[in-house]
């Protein structure tokens, strides 16, 4: 989906995003669900997690296509140096 909707320059803030929304969605429940479950026991903290998950499903169910206009592919090639050091550096990492 994330390469369905963003394409180009904007693909690469949009993986970020996404990238970050999970630990940023572990952390937040990390902090959150302590603090529900010591005030409302556990069945608030299922609770809690069934009704994002609700929202989530409602969240799908507006889903709409992507704009028709498709990216072009490129020929198969070598990568430059400065994308094969980026390469090297990320897989070191």
């Amino acid at each position: 989906m994330m390469t369905d909707w963003f394409a180009g320059q904007q693909i690469a803030t949009a993986m970020a995003i996404f990238v970050n929304s999970w630990p940023a969605g572990v952390g937040i429940s990390l902090l959150m669900l302590p603090v529900i479950g010591t005030a409302h026991g556990v069945s608030a903290v299922f609770l809690a997690v069934a009704a994002l998950i609700a929202i989530g499903i409602v969240l799908i169910m507006f889903y709409r296509q992507p704009p028709a206009t498709m990216a072009q592919a490129k020929a198969a090639g070598r990568l430059g140096m400065h994308a094969l050091v980026a390469a090297i550096d990320a897989g070191l990492i």
